[in-house]
């Protein structure tokens, strides 16, 4: 075999595995979107919209199953509340989504329950650890502020920084549903 031909062979083959590396990378992230949409459909009371996304074209030479885990793919970003909330949220966007739509300081557990409302197939000790790692974050980065009542851990709060006074105290419309406050636990028998 001449060089030429060799070089010519080399170069079908790098495109050919190209071409399947590809498709490798195509069905791995439909077998995790697939995962998901496990999950996902185990979900008996989720109230969803559907919303137009855009369509994208399969090429005319992939298999039949390829079509199929492609659709099954879609099918997972299908999920949209009514209010805008879609599963596919980071959970930092998840936890600011369910803050704003409050419109007033959290705690930590309340962000958990309304998340597991709206996402039943996660328990709600899975999301307070979830929402937990977010809020430290968000906090870092600024975005959210805390605010712990009578200095106990346990009675944090989360907000805005633009819901705190001068003075670091809420202003009243933003402020935290006391049934939230725990007590110490210095109970004496």
């Amino acid at each position: 075999m001449n060089t030429q031909k060799i070089i010519e062979r080399l170069k079908e083959l790098v495109n050919k595995r190209n071409h399947l590396t590809r498709e490798i990378m195509k069905v791995d992230g439909a077998i995790d979107a697939l995962k998901d949409l496990i999950d996902v459909s185990e979900v008996d009371d989720l109230h969803v919209l559907d919303y137009e996304e855009e369509q994208t074209e399969i090429d005319s030479n992939e298999s039949p199953l390829t079509k199929e885990i492609e659709e099954k793919k879609k099918e997972k970003t299908k999920y949209v509340y009514d209010d805008g909330y879609h599963i596919n949220l980071s959970n930092r966007n998840k936890v600011k989504f369910v803050i704003k739509a409050f419109d007033k300081f959290l705690h930590n557990r309340q962000i958990a329950e309304e998340l597991h409302r709206r996402e039943p197939h996660v328990s709600e000790d899975k999301w307070s650890r979830k929402v937990s790692g977010a809020l430290s974050s968000l906090r870092r980065n600024g975005e959210l502020v805390n605010y712990s009542v009578n200095d106990y851990n346990r009675n944090t709060f989360w907000g805005s920084p633009k819901w705190l006074q001068e003075n670091g105290e809420i202003i009243d419309k933003y402020m935290y549903d006391e049934e939230y406050i725990q007590y110490g636990d210095n109970i004496e028998i």
